[in-house]
């Protein structure tokens, strides 16, 4: 059986390291077919007209090509399981050169954070999204990669993977006003790679699938890129370079899961429910920053939801309103406003922070 297949050197179930294994069935006793002879006899009349063959000079000699020896081999097949799962196998074997570099590179950066690699599960995940969205995946390290060498800042890695939606929704989206059924709209592919690359690990099944019927719900295999990111900023990195109206207490927490959650779930049901959820979450006096943030993203994905306004003018004001600048401040000010700002119906209403970011892009 395929279980039985261990890693060279390892055990199968029977306690036979897998070397004898292939050992020991190399000495079995051959099987004779009236078709096709393959008796001991038979064998070794092979084995004779072999040699006679290479006496001849008949055989063509088979050389392995051999790498130079300042090439650098790269394994790929890295399996966090510590026996070879069926899962594993399949993603080690059938992957492409693209996702083996993807697997390679995020367990690369995984190491240097100390954080736990792929899981073979996930790595099946990544090998079976969409083209497009692949490239979302692997955009998306890229901008981790840089934020661990310490090239951008956490506000900055946010906003990337918002531009990088942007680029992709209109890149591979409906165009605005067509009718073609057989293409998703903008908004929806801005909503789904944001989903993808901002999504906090799941929880457990009852938990999830609250997080699911609130319009939310996690990705296993995006989860990956969020709880690295968490990884890399825990050392109380999370609100770095964000306006701190939307930072959540817990410096070492990360803005996107939170940003991601609502957004999903206020553009899949309606912005009054996750209003509600926000605060059934979090505590406005104990955590406003939390609490703002999931106002903000509720507001944002509810005007994606009925057109309001488009993926590059919400990843556009995003950045506006959530990274520290000196420029005109949003709506909510540059710094913390204690007991401010968290009446999701007056103080969230797009067309006031539409107008507020409008003039500022005139000028």
């Amino acid at each position: 059986m395929v279980e039985n297949i261990q890693d060279k050197g390892g055990k199968g179930n029977d306690g036979v390291k897998a070397d004898d294994q292939v050992n020991l069935v190399a000495f079995q006793k051959e099987h004779s077919s009236s078709i096709f002879g393959s008796g001991n006899g038979v064998i070794e009349r092979q084995r004779e007209d072999t040699k006679a063959l290479e006496a001849q000079g008949a055989l063509p000699t088979v050389q392995l090509d051999e790498q130079p020896e300042d090439s650098e081999a790269v394994d790929y097949s890295e399996s966090t399981n510590t026996r070879h799962s069926i899962r594993g196998w399949i993603a080690d074997q059938f992957a492409s050169d693209d996702e083996r570099e993807i697997i390679h590179d995020f367990n690369k950066l995984a190491k240097e954070a100390g954080h736990e690699l792929l899981t073979d599960t996930q790595k099946l995940q990544i090998q079976n999204l969409p083209e497009d969205q692949k490239e979302m995946y692997r955009l998306t390290l890229d901008s981790l990669i840089d934020l661990k060498d310490g090239k951008i800042s956490p506000a900055d890695h946010m906003m990337n993977s918002l531009d990088n939606a942007v680029k992709l929704a209109e890149e591979y989206g409906r165009e605005p006003g067509s009718w073609n059924v057989f293409k998703s709209s903008r908004e929806q592919l801005f909503i789904d790679y944001v989903g993808l690359v901002m999504s906090e690990e799941p929880m457990g099944f009852i938990n999830d699938t609250g997080r699911q019927l609130a319009g939310g719900g996690p990705h296993i295999a995006g989860s990956a890129l969020e709880t690295v990111y968490q990884a890399i900023v825990s050392d109380k990195r999370g609100a770095e370079g964000f306006n701190t109206n939307i930072a959540d207490k817990n410096r070492s927490d990360t803005i996107t899961h939170h940003f991601r959650e609502f957004l999903l779930a206020s553009y899949n049901t309606s912005k009054t429910l996750a209003d509600i959820e926000a605060v059934i979450i979090d505590n406005p006096k104990k955590n406003p920053g939390d609490v703002r943030n999931a106002y903000y993203a509720n507001m944002l994905g509810s005007a994606l939801r009925m057109g309001v306004i488009t993926p590059r003018e919400a990843a556009d004001m995003t950045r506006w309103a959530y990274t520290s600048h000196g420029g005109k401040q949003p709506p909510f000010g540059a710094e913390n406003v204690d007991g401010n700002y968290l009446r999701p119906g007056k103080d969230f209403r797009i067309r006031d922070w539409l107008k507020a970011y409008r003039e500022v892009d005139n000028h």
